[in-house]
């Protein structure tokens, strides 16, 4: 039987987060088996990610809200008519 590692044990092991362990998982460069609710991840798999040399995954810039990119214009026009 072959020993599977947490999400935090191959975190560790890869040198980053959980979050990219899982935004690897979702677009499958490592391959998961669920347990339950939990990610469970073969030792092999960790030996081929690690001899593959998987970079991380850049997170993808956030979009601004109509009204987050709207606001410091409104501020201009709020603070003008208060002077």
């Amino acid at each position: 039987m072959q020993k599977l590692l947490n999400i935090q044990e191959i975190a560790d092991l890869l040198g980053v987060s959980i979050y990219t362990i899982r935004r690897y998982v979702r677009k499958g460069e490592i391959s998961a088996v669920r347990v339950t609710t939990r990610l469970m991840f073969s030792a092999e798999e960790v030996a081929r990610i690690q001899s593959s040399g998987i970079k991380s995954i850049p997170n993808p810039p956030l979009k601004k809200k109509a009204t987050e990119a709207a606001a410091p214009a409104t501020m201009r026009k709020v603070r003008a008519a208060r002077h």
